[in-house]
């Protein structure tokens, strides 16, 4: 641009110089007798022209000067815009990795949010089970109290058993001896004499074995203070009953009726048997219209046996071999 400038400067000069000459050579010799020179003579037209001239060229080189700077400041801007550009691709790459990570925080957060989900769902599944494990607690809690309250129950029912079983035996010692000194036995029945000692203590004596009713008989399922009197039964029931025996391969203990003044549709009812142990096989059976019916036995231990009754009548006790299961 410099060198264009210069160039177009002696150009100028050149010209401006040529113009002056022309201007000098120009005089009009013709008009020499008015003593003036023309308006618009050749001098004067150079000068004009080299004047425009030279404002055309200053104006040129004012232009030149403007298109300079303009294209200056083109280049600065192209060189901004540049710079824009790549500050704008690094924004919008920095954009990218900031939304990669926001997509990848999005998904930790969904994942923690189902974990934390899971996490709750089996905090409330441990809260149910140790509420239902509190709740089994404290049901076995209420039965191992039930428990303890019934075996305190049993245990003084055993000492109260013990208490009656030793009573039972200190009578029976009494009627043994009674037996022994009234003198044997009774007629072809075999029946043991039964004297007042044997009444007084509800019982009956037959070959050495003596049964008797102590009380507390279970009517219809509940406890009570009811006792059922026990008795001689005649001499061909004793028959009879010796003979079931035989049929049974067994030996006949004693058998005696047995009545009271309370009706009842069931009763469980403690016999005192003496001989008896807790191994023995005691069946009982029960005359009933006539024929010898066997009756269930609850219950069979030292000189006891628990027998369950649906009516008064006359009842056997027979030791057998086996023992049959009976359904009443």
């Amino acid at each position: 641009m410099k060198r264009i400038l210069a160039l177009m400067l002696v150009c100028v000069m050149t010209i401006s110089g040529s113009i002056c000459a022309l201007a000098n050579d120009g005089t009009d010799t013709s008009s020499a007798s008015s003593g003036s020179t023309l308006q618009g003579s050749p001098s004067a037209d150079a000068e004009y022209y080299r004047q425009k001239y030279i404002k055309a060229l200053e104006e040129l080189v004012e232009a030149e000067k403007n298109a300079a700077a303009a294209s200056a400041a083109a280049s600065s801007a192209r060189e901004e815009a540049a710079n824009a550009r790549s500050d704008a691709a690094a924004a919008r790459s920095e954009a990218d990795a900031a939304n990669a990570k926001v997509e990848e925080a999005t998904a930790a957060l969904s994942v923690a949010r189902a974990n934390l989900d899971q996490a709750a769902a089996e905090l409330s599944a441990a809260t149910e089970n140790i509420r239902k494990e509190a709740e089994k607690n404290s049901e076995l809690q209420k039965k191992l109290d039930k428990l303890i309250a019934t075996n305190k129950s049993q245990s003084a029912k055993m000492s109260e058993l013990a208490k009656e079983a030793s009573d039972y035996q200190r009578k029976l010692a009494m009627v043994a001896n009674d037996l022994k000194n009234a003198g044997g036995r009774g007629g072809s029945s075999g029946n043991d004499v039964r004297n007042q000692a044997l009444i007084r203590n509800n019982a009956v004596s037959y070959g050495g074995n003596i049964v008797a009713q102590g009380g507390h008989v279970e009517i219809n399922g509940g406890k009570s203070n009811v006792t059922f009197i026990v008795g001689v039964p005649d001499g061909g029931t004793m028959t009879s009953a010796a003979s079931l025996a035989a049929n049974l391969k067994g030996s006949l203990i004693n058998c005696v009726t047995v009545t009271s003044s309370v009706a009842f549709r069931n009763a469980r009812v403690n016999f005192y048997v003496s001989g008896v142990t807790a191994g023995d096989n005691i069946a009982v059976y029960q005359l009933q219209n006539g024929k010898w019916v066997q009756l269930p036995t609850a219950e069979i231990r030292q000189d006891h046996v628990v027998v369950d009754m649906t009516r008064y009548g006359t009842v056997a006790f027979i030791r057998v071999p086996v023992l049959a299961s009976v359904s009443y």
